[in-house]
């Protein structure tokens, strides 16, 4: 479903309120709205998704994850975090010529 090329971004109006005692993430999307709990993976692929390319979230995910995770670990829940979040509405992907592409606003 998510694009392999193009930046990630977070959909506008997003409210992300981390629940860290629960290590959980509630987020609200409002169009629909919606509410969702995300596990630490989701929402660390989230709070990543401030314009990095596929490649740079992967590198990041790996730079916070650390040893604790294998690189085929770290690929495999950075694509579930971003089909999931993509599938939602929460975020989107803007392509080489910047236009954002996923399902906003459903």
């Amino acid at each position: 479903m998510s694009s392999r090329t193009g930046c990630f971004s977070r959909s506008p109006g997003l409210r992300i309120r981390p629940v860290a005692e629960l290590q959980t993430c509630l987020v609200y999307r409002p169009h629909p709205p919606k509410l969702f709990r995300l596990n630490g993976s989701a929402w660390l692929v989230l709070e990543l998704c401030e314009g990095l390319d596929r490649a740079q979230l992967m590198a990041a995910y790996r730079g916070v994850a650390g040893n604790h995770v294998s690189a085929a670990d770290v690929a495999g829940q950075v694509e579930q975090g971003l089909d999931l979040l993509m599938r939602e509405g929460m975020i989107a992907v803007s392509g080489p010529d910047g236009a954002a592409r996923g399902r906003s606003g459903t």
